[in-house]
């Protein structure tokens, strides 16, 4: 069962995940399931994805040096 933030909001059957390989913290490689950032489905963002784009927006209007200078 998929948690609520890895979920078609619009309710959406989802195909099942795939095991991948993926780095670790640590350097090292394991096992793990990749999630679907929208929805193969509808097309929908799921709701982990909406979340990291809007932290991503709210860092770079609070920090200055991340905006764009004309020159």
């Amino acid at each position: 069962m998929r948690a609520k933030k890895y979920s078609c909001p619009n309710g959406c059957k989802l195909p099942p995940r795939k095991r991948v390989l993926k780095e670790i913290a640590d350097h090292t490689y394991g096992y793990d399931f990749e999630d679907f950032p929208y929805c193969p489905v509808c097309g929908n963002l799921m709701p982990y994805t909406q979340e990291k784009i809007k932290d991503f927006f709210e860092i770079f209007i609070y920090i200055p040096s991340l905006k764009t200078r004309s020159v």
